[in-house]
């Protein structure tokens, strides 16, 4: 039906979608949203990761190594002025593509939390072993903290007492 004296069928509108992020909040509150904008970054920076397959072989070619728990750490010294690099290496004989995400996710949340207490700028290479699986976070922590203090490549804590 073309012209104006007929009727016009039309879809009923819906509403508009909520912009991100959503709020789900009750009583008060409900009228609140969270702002990120206000939130630093916790994850780990791209510049701060090891990517390129040259740079794991060469780390684990030329540098040092340890084994501690359910982990192999790799590392290669670099100079002064650049901060410290983190690649994380996880084979298919941890399990399944969760498994294998979650180690990496925990080395690297290690790595995050504690590298201001790396003596030196260092590239690592960490390597998750099979023991890694279904591991709490404090247990792959206390791992990569034995593994820093075998390397000698953590700072000494500022409350433990000096050995003499």
């Amino acid at each position: 039906m073309c012209g104006s004296t007929g009727s016009v069928l039309a879809w009923p509108q819906r509403p508009a979608a909520p912009s991100f992020p959503i709020a789900v909040a009750r009583g008060a509150n409900a009228s609140r949203r969270f702002d990120f904008s206000q939130v630093a970054s916790l994850g780990l920076p791209r510049n701060y990761r090891i990517q390129r397959g040259g740079d794991f072989s060469r780390i684990k070619r030329e540098g040092q190594r340890v084994v501690q728990g359910c982990l192999i750490l790799n590392w290669r010294l670099l100079p002064e002025a650049i901060s410290s690099r983190v690649g994380v290496i996880t084979s298919k004989r941890i399990g399944n593509a969760v498994a294998r995400n979650r180690a990496r996710r925990l080395l690297r949340e290690a790595f995050r939390q504690h590298q201001t207490q790396l003596v030196l700028p260092v590239d690592l290479v960490l390597i998750a072993r099979n023991s890694i699986v279904g591991r709490p976070f404090a247990a792959v922590e206390k791992d990569y903290l034995e593994a820093l203090r075998k390397a000698r490549l953590a700072r000494r804590e500022i409350g433990k007492a000096n050995p003499s």
